[in-house]
């Protein structure tokens, strides 16, 4: 029940950082050398705020860690970011990161994946002012393949920009065969500028594919801008692919602004092989013949095939 000081952590000392309940420990995890059989555990408070732009905890390259029941207080950053981990767990983790200054776009993510494998979050809380999950593959010098990642009984809280559960960003590498499984997106936030925010998003900003992303008992209940958004973009080193996408009983409990936006880049690059089994807005189940009344006049869908709504 005491509070501490204990600025940078890391693994060098010792295998397993343990917070105990009620405990307040000030300072972050830093560890990115190879760290494997590593934990940080404990039902106490991590609070990372109060030094720079810095992640709250950052781990890469690792094998077999495990993150648990901890509580994290964030505010400039990434809070919890891990780097090119295989098999890790992180489990009844709760993300709370405030940061209003993010008008300026300052990165904020609460909980971030960069070329992870077989990497499960479960049970999670994630509060922030960008995207609250999100599974990606390049990030500055890092870059790696993604694939077997899952996040399931979840729930996100995005407050301003970014998205409630993300997929991509920049995607150098191929990015599949995730899973989202009962998710649930409190509020999904927007920035007028932009126009592709949304409570389930993927973007593709890079030259992989992101392809096999599996959703199930998806909820949305607040976006104020796209429900769904999946997008392929162009970058200076070229456009990627998105496709195989499926997504089981996705219920948006509020119409969205700017509806269901499917954007392929151009006719080599679109958004294909998408099927919905079960997709409703309000109670109504979406179909092709209704479909126009939930799609945005001022950023309509375009370059997509194989759109299948069951």
């Amino acid at each position: 029940g005491q509070v501490y000081d204990a600025g940078e952590m890391s693994f060098l000392q010792k295998d397993h950082i343990y917070i105990q309940g009620g405990a307040v420990v000030k300072g972050y995890v830093y560890d990115l050398r190879r760290t494997d059989d590593v934990s940080i555990r404990g039902c106490g408070i991590l609070d990372g705020r109060g030094y720079g732009k810095r992640d709250g905890v950052r781990i890469g390259s690792s094998d077999n860690l495990s993150i648990e029941n901890i509580i994290l207080l964030n505010r400039m950053y990434w809070s919890l970011r891990l780097d090119l981990c295989n098999n890790a767990l992180v489990d009844n983790v709760k993300v709370i990161a405030v940061c209003p200054e993010n008008d300026r776009w300052d990165e904020n993510d609460a909980f971030h994946l960069i070329g992870c494998t077989n990497t499960t979050l479960r049970r999670c809380f994630g509060y922030s002012w960008d995207d609250a999950f999100n599974i990606g593959t390049t990030f500055n010098t890092t870059s790696r393949e993604s694939y077997g990642c899952t996040i399931s009984d979840a729930i996100a809280w995005n407050v301003h920009p970014g998205n409630s559960f993300e997929i991509g960003w920049l995607i150098n590498e191929d990015n599949h065969d995730h899973r989202l499984e009962n998710c649930y997106a409190i509020h999904s936030g927007t920035k007028d500028a932009k126009n592709y925010r949304a409570g389930v998003s993927i973007h593709n900003d890079g030259t992989g594919s992101i392809y096999n992303i599996s959703y199930k008992n998806i909820y949305i209940e607040d976006p104020t801008e796209h429900g769904i958004y999946m997008g392929v973009f162009n970058n200076e080193d070229g456009a990627g692919q998105i496709y195989d996408i499926t997504m089981t009983n996705i219920n948006m409990l509020k119409s969205p602004p700017r509806g269901i936006t499917l954007r392929g880049l151009d006719v080599e690059h679109k958004v294909r092989n998408i099927t919905f089994n079960g997709l409703y807005i309000e109670g109504t189940k979406i179909t092709w013949e209704n479909l126009s009344d939930y799609e945005s006049s001022d950023f309509p869908m375009r370059h997509y095939e194989n759109i299948k709504f069951n």
